[in-house]
């Protein structure tokens, strides 16, 4: 369904499914502790654009915690750089970001991490989706 909804919002760009090489989603629901600092919540994963032209690589989180949203940071990053819209402070809890990465032809790596202002809190369940479409 995210998919759909990604290439619905995306229409311009992406005119038919015909544009997408690929798609992978990870998550989890099984609550772990997150520390003070950075968090590696998935990944690294390695995704590869075939295209000569190169291609739009979207990208969804969702994660739900136990703290109050203020002190965290969701972010999810593409060869070590953060892609747009730029990662900031979370507001809320649960957590639902989208970004997009025009990428070149090749391998990439995608990460989700969370940075924590202060410990003592859960992730209760994450998932990360990742979808690569041709220029």
């Amino acid at each position: 369904m995210r998919l759909i909804t990604t290439a619905i919002l995306l229409g311009t760009l992406l005119p038919t499914f015909a544009n997408a090489a690929s798609a992978t989603a990870y998550g989890s629901d099984t609550p772990f502790n997150i520390v003070n600092g950075d968090n590696l919540i998935d990944g690294p994963h390695m995704l590869n654009c075939k295209n000569a032209n190169g291609c739009l690589l979207t990208l969804s989180v969702y994660a739900t915690h136990t703290g109050s949203g203020g002190d965290l940071k969701t972010c999810i990053f593409v060869d070590g750089a953060d892609p747009m819209p730029m990662c900031d402070w979370d507001g809320i809890n649960p957590v639902s970001k989208n970004a997009f990465s025009k990428v070149t032809q090749g391998t990439h790596t995608v990460e989700m991490h969370m940075f924590r202002q202060a410990g003592g809190d859960q992730v209760l369940a994450w998932e990360t989706e990742y979808a690569l479409y041709r220029k």
